[in-house]
């Protein structure tokens, strides 16, 4: 199971990788709608340990803080980015999928792990700009 899920998530990443879709995110207007709000609640209900925007997808790597629910973080913050972005773009309806892809970090080496995987990506997404 642990190789299969190692498996799906590599290719799951791959696609994204690719820069398929609209790639709204490219956009620096776009971007820093998502930048602005990832840092907004920073320190208040989350720790924001890492994150990057890439063209069509968003890595963070956080930490909810007392009294708030991962899933309620996500919701706001897809809520919040979508409307903006669409009134931005003069679009409407959903922007962002349903699902995210969630990891719980159980030690000091993963932490490491995955912030060192999403500061890498965020190099690779400047290059492609």
């Amino acid at each position: 199971m642990i190789e299969y899920s190692k498996l799906f998530n590599r290719r799951i990443e791959h696609w994204l990788d690719q820069a398929y879709g609209e790639c709204m995110l490219k956009d620096e207007y776009c971007k820093q709608i998502v930048l602005d709000a990832l840092l907004h609640f920073s320190d208040t209900r989350y720790r924001l340990w890492e994150y990057t925007v890439a063209a069509n997808h968003v890595h963070m790597l956080l930490e909810p803080m007392e009294g708030h629910l991962i899933s309620d973080i996500m919701h706001s913050l897809k809520r919040y980015t979508a409307r903006e972005i669409n009134k931005q773009t003069g679009k409407s309806g959903a922007f962002w999928q349903r699902e995210y892809f969630d990891h719980i970090v159980r030690s000091e080496e993963q932490l490491y792990k995955y912030a060192r995987y999403i500061r890498n990506h965020n190099h690779e997404a400047s290059d492609e700009s």
